[in-house]
């Protein structure tokens, strides 16, 4: 799919999204039909003050992701692999939709935009579906997914947390007394959505992730006041500068986590962030505003981000663990904070280099689960009955304390910027004896099953 346009009309084929054509506030309101929809995209026809229409919760369950990348459920995790095995690099076009409407300078006004007020103590409306686009002479482009306030007509503010890209290429900026060029993309095709999500080093290019999963290059254009590629066939795209050393309150926001951001004294508030100072706008003809629900779990902003954490997690323990199985964040642990990791443990002490590499990575995980390969880690029943028989805390539990967290509202109860995090090894030993799982004949069991009807009506018939 070549952008958003695509992507809504095969998640309406599929009945995978709902028409709001009643006229609908951007404050609250909108937020709260897409929270009532449920996995349900929503695309709202008509919204107060604006003639843009809003569509979000476009990633609202794994059904979508398997829309997004063709893909069913079963196969993603090594589709997945396989794919960003062999980047592509993006191809970079004269022009492009996104071009179809041009606002430079004091034309530019970000209220012309249904930007959504979503929490009830949110600072502000903010833009959260926009995709950040950098560029560092060194690391090249990097995109994220960064929250935005709008604090007027050309300027807003955004979360550069001190464990982001955006934060490296701000200070690498910074320090040269530069300013750093930004851009921001709304509703971009879906591949560069769960392309933002990935974890990746410094210098891995997002566009190149996006065109692999795609199978395609995508298709990006320069900036009109900036030298940043964007997406050609981005909904809207907005294009400024980050000016050196400029810090203004932002906040607060109701996160992924289900929290709104603590401010300095722990509680509820606003923090000291970067500006944006926005200098021109491109649009499509009739352009579509998108944004994501954001909240207590479940929501989309999880399902977005599993697949690209979890395929990073299968490489990072796949490093010290060849024989890794599955890889799973349960929606419970806000898609990040929580990971079980099933393996085919081979030598004793495989479960604690599994857990190492686990609460060691840049994805923020503070809970980490490793289990045998018997084990259905999607089944919470399952995972829990192995920690429960097959794990002893004292001798199978890592604790690791003072490690920066992302985003985690838990911080407050230390000291507000660090955490402890917590591995269980729930894999039977291998140099010791070890009772067998009790279960019927499986050659029984499959023949009842295969014959349950005849079972359950006696000798078959009606």
């Amino acid at each position: 799919m070549s952008d958003l346009r695509g992507y809504l009309k095969k998640l309406d084929e599929n009945k995978e999204i709902i028409q709001i054509k009643k006229e609908i506030d951007r404050k609250w309101e909108v937020s709260a039909a897409m929270k009532n929809a449920g996995g349900m995209a929503v695309f709202c026809e008509k919204v107060k003050g604006s003639n843009i229409p809003i569509v979000g919760n476009v990633f609202g369950n794994m059904k979508k992701i398997e829309i997004a990348l063709e893909c069913p459920r079963k196969d993603l995790l090594n589709e997945y692999i396989k794919r960003v095995s062999t980047l592509i690099p993006p191809k970079v076009v004269p022009s492009g939709p996104v071009k179809e409407k041009v606002f430079v300078r004091n034309e530019v006004d970000l209220d012309k935009l249904p930007i959504p007020t979503i929490n009830e103590k949110d600072g502000g409306p903010y833009i959260d579906a926009g995709i950040v686009i950098i560029k560092d002479p060194e690391f090249g482009h990097n995109l994220a997914l960064h929250r935005i306030q709008v604090k007027g007509e050309r300027k807003a503010g955004i979360l550069a947390g001190p464990s982001t890209h955006l934060h490296t290429y701000i200070r690498r900026a910074w320090e040269k007394g530069q300013p750093l060029e930004i851009a921001i993309a709304i509703g971009c095709p879906p591949v560069l959505y769960i392309a933002s999500q990935v974890t990746g080093p410094l210098g891995l290019d997002e566009y190149e992730i996006a065109g692999a999963l795609r199978g395609r290059p995508i298709e990006i254009v320069k900036c009109e006041t900036i030298d940043v590629n964007v997406p050609a066939f981005a909904e809207i795209v907005l294009e400024g500068v980050i000016p050196p050393n400029q810090m203004e309150l932002e906040g607060p926001f109701g996160e992924f986590h289900g929290y709104y951001t603590p401010g300095k004294s722990g509680a509820t508030g606003p923090v000291e962030m970067p500006v944006i100072e926005f200098q021109a706008m491109t649009l499509r003809e009739s352009p579509i505003f998108q944004m994501i629900m954001i909240g207590k779990p479940p929501t989309e902003g999880l399902y977005l981000r599993a697949l690209p954490h979890e395929a990073d997690l299968y490489r990072i323990v796949k490093e010290v663990i060849p024989e890794v199985k599955d890889v799973y964040f349960p929606p419970g642990g806000c898609g990040r904070y929580h990971a079980v990791v099933s393996i085919k443990k081979r030598t004793e002490g495989d479960g604690k280099l599994a857990l190492a590499a686990m609460l060691a990575s840049r994805i923020g995980i503070k809970l980490a689960i490793v289990v045998d390969d018997d084990i259905d880690i999607r089944d919470s029943l399952d995972v829990e009955w192995a920690m429960a028989t097959r794990s002893q805390f004292d001798k199978d539990s890592i604790i690791v304390n003072g490690t920066p967290h992302v985003i985690d509202p838990s911080a407050v109860k230390r000291d507000g910027k660090t955490i402890s995090k917590f591995g269980i090894d729930a894999t039977r030993p291998i140099a010791s004896p070890y009772p067998d799982v009790c279960d019927v004949p499986k050659e029984v069991f499959e023949s009842v099953k295969r014959r349950w009807n005849e079972y359950i009506g006696g000798d078959g018939s009606e």
